[in-house]
């Protein structure tokens, strides 16, 4: 086990601290480590592991929820302000350090408690810390780290793996729904240009269900937040609307009323959107969208409850 003498100390990286300091030894330096400390917003501490004691600025006193005045704190009560569950990991992570590891960082919850619903551990803190000094026969006699607030990070970290979740989900559903498809496909009659056709269709509407889950997730931030149908219909009728929501062609009417409010979830997406874009295909080849014309009325409305009833009807001029 490595040995310090009791009055050297060293950095995170094994060197004395007196050689770093001496490139700044200036009288600005305790006010640059402060800063610094601000900047990262991070607040420090000390732990004089043979007293059992631990000191620390106003920012670890509320970080750790200890009172500032009442200082040194017994590293008993520092380690008691700490989430039950998450305790003994970072137990385990300090024993690497003082072992002789000396560096250690580790992420915990705190025992704060929501005033409303009583849970503890709301937030995420971040800890570093390095031994400093250990005594001839290697046993640790001092550490000093930092604190910071990492609830921030691990939100984004736990929103990313959620995501992650959700999308690999949706990947493996739309590949079992393609191959439901080509199954089907072989055992149906029809020349190969249909069922190409088919197929082609209904990749593309699982793309564009796809395609708006994925912004609506960006947007709120939220990979489960549910789906306007109407986004779908809309999606769906595209080719033959305008930008401007005018029609493309003068002999084509098309007109969609639809509630905004008729959502569905992230997994039936699919399934709605291969629906709708059955039905544009079959009125692009039999209906008012193919070479004749005519009208396209759509009305998305709630019946009962939870219950909508989707209305498509057509009229094709044939004249």
């Amino acid at each position: 086990m490595r040995g310090y003498s009791m009055g050297e100390k060293r950095d995170a990286s094994g060197l004395p601290v007196e050689a770093r300091l001496s490139h700044y030894s200036d009288s600005q330096a305790a006010m640059r480590a402060m800063q610094a400390l601000d900047a990262g917003r991070m607040g420090s501490w000390r732990w004089d592991i043979t007293n059992g004691k631990v000191t620390g600025d106003p920012f670890v006193a509320d970080l750790l929820g200890m009172d500032v005045d009442a200082q040194p704190w017994p590293v008993d009560a520092v380690f008691a302000s700490m989430h039950p569950d998450d305790l003994p990991k970072v137990q385990a992570e300090v024993g690497k350090a003082l072992a002789g590891a000396d560096l250690y960082e580790v992420e915990f919850r705190d025992r704060v408690v929501d005033p409303d619903t009583g849970e503890e551990g709301l937030r995420w803190l971040g800890a570093r810390g390095s031994v400093t000094r250990r005594s001839a026969d290697g046993d640790a006699l001092e550490m000093i780290g930092v604190n910071w607030d990492a609830t921030e990070q691990k939100t984004q970290e736990e929103r990313l793996a959620m995501l992650a979740g959700e999308m690999d989900h949706r990947v493996k559903n739309a590949f079992a729904v393609m191959r439901a498809l080509i199954n089907l496909g072989q055992r149906t009659e029809g020349s190969k240009k249909d069922f190409a056709e088919t197929l082609k269709a209904q990749v593309q509407a699982m793309a564009d269900a796809h395609a708006i889950s994925a912004r609506l997730a960006r947007e709120t931030k939220v990979p489960t937040s549910p789906i306007p149908i109407a986004e779908v219909l809309d999606t769906a009728l595209m080719p033959w609307v305008s930008a401007s929501g005018g029609m493309v062609r003068e002999d084509v009417d098309i007109v969609i009323k639809a509630d905004d409010t008729i959502t569905i979830q992230p997994a039936g997406l699919s399934a709605i959107a291969m629906l709708v874009y059955e039905m544009v295909t079959n009125a692009t080849k039999h209906g008012p969208l193919g070479e004749h014309g005519g009208s396209l009325r759509i009305v998305l409305e709630r019946i009962e409850g939870d219950k909508a009833q989707l209305r498509w009807i057509e009229h094709t001029d044939r004249g």
